[in-house]
């Protein structure tokens, strides 16, 4: 089946769906097919994808039933679209529901993103129960790695290294690349396109960005490798 990755936060305001179309557009740009599902009340992929510049090799697919009774078949029907060597991934509420642990417990990877807030780093602890219920809910292993956001790309400041500090001294995994406070990674949204879709006449910055956002996808998919070849 396509892989699976789950972005979640109990709370929102963290990136999640940044993040998500970050990814998924090293992806299809890397000629991947990708389904992406909008599992949030708010639907930011719905506008973001409905405006027509994303790569064809993305799809999205709406989940509108917020208690959760559909977001089983909605990845299930998006897996099948992906297809085997395809990727799914679901971007869910700012949250703790049944959709959310629902799309966890069907997850091969879960992405927690965090910023320098101490809400958001009081929260990664939250997120990662959800994980570790739903593991012993299907009675099998979900990887899951924190996201470092908005970090600023010039000078590390003092609030993100205590707070990396902070995530790392709970024994959390972490991505080893963070994503970096970028102007382009708006533009994305205004112009519902993918970081490898806009031009310097939609945002500045984009080589810096676009570096980023490949580093990111490279973690990711390192990590994912070795969390797959540790279960096997």
């Amino acid at each position: 089946m396509a892989h699976t990755f789950t972005f979640i936060s109990p709370k929102g305001g963290a990136g999640k769906t940044t993040l998500a179309i970050i990814l998924a557009g090293e992806l299809a740009h890397n000629d991947r097919k990708v389904v992406m599902i909008d599992a949030d009340p708010n639907t930011p992929l719905k506008f973001w994808h409905a405006q027509g510049n994303a790569p064809d090799n993305i799809e999205v697919i709406i989940d509108s039933n917020t208690d959760g009774e559909t977001i089983i078949e909605n990845i299930e029907k998006a897996q099948e679209i992906a297809g085997r060597d395809g990727f799914v991934i679901i971007d869910t509420e700012g949250s703790a529901n049944n959709r959310v642990t629902r799309a966890v417990g069907f997850a091969d990877l879960v992405l927690i993103p965090f910023t320098s807030s101490m809400l958001d780093i009081q929260q990664t602890a939250r997120a990662k129960r959800i994980v570790d219920d739903m593991a012993k809910m299907a009675q099998k292993t979900i990887p899951y790695a924190l996201v470092s956001t908005r970090v600023e790309p010039a000078i590390v400041s003092r609030e993100d290294v205590a707070a990396l500090k902070a995530i790392k001294s709970q024994g959390f995994a972490v991505l080893d690349i963070p994503i970096f406070k970028r102007a382009a990674f708006l533009s994305m949204f205004r112009f519902g396109k993918t970081i490898h879709g806009l031009t310097n006449k939609n945002a500045s910055g984009l080589i810096k960005a676009r570096e980023n956002t490949d580093a990111f996808m490279r973690s990711v998919m390192k990590f994912y490798g070795s969390a797959k070849q540790n279960k096997g």
